[in-house]
């Protein structure tokens, strides 16, 4: 290495070194800076407590998104009922983008052979009912 070489190197050794003291002085770091780059860890001041760690999950100063739907699953059951009535009972699973899911329910008295939209919640539930108790399609519609 030239000599413009190693008195660029060192003045830039001086320079940091400069610094940090200079930073160590203002914020009253007592050399911690300076013992970290050395590799050495600074001993724990008498009387003070390490710092805390923040424990994200719980910190009420952080605002996390609301979540939302990312699937929405309808299921359709008929429960046969005496006479020409059955019980059509409707689920709507709705998966949320935290892992949660809720289930919407609701119960309606149909006929046999029937075809139509029935409205669970929020939602539009197309169902078409073969017989007494089998159904053929279950979807949601706009």
């Amino acid at each position: 290495m030239s000599l413009l070489g190693v008195l660029a190197v060192n003045a830039m050794e001086r320079a940091i070194v400069s610094a940090v003291y200079n930073a160590e002085s203002a914020y009253g770091m007592q050399g911690a800076a300076t013992l970290r780059a050395e590799g050495r860890t600074p001993a724990q001041p008498a009387g003070k407590s390490k710092p805390a760690l923040v424990d994200v999950r719980n910190s009420p100063s952080l605002r996390f998104a609301e979540p939302v739907v990312v699937d929405v699953t309808p299921v359709a059951f008929v429960e046969k009922l005496s006479g020409n009535q059955n019980d059509l009972k409707l689920e709507v699973t709705e998966l949320f983008s935290n892992g949660r899911s809720n289930v919407i329910a609701t119960t309606y008295k149909i006929g046999s052979n029937s075809a139509d939209t029935y409205k669970v919640g929020s939602y539009k539930v197309y169902v078409d009912i073969k017989g007494n108790d089998q159904v053929r399609a279950c979807y949601l519609v706009d």
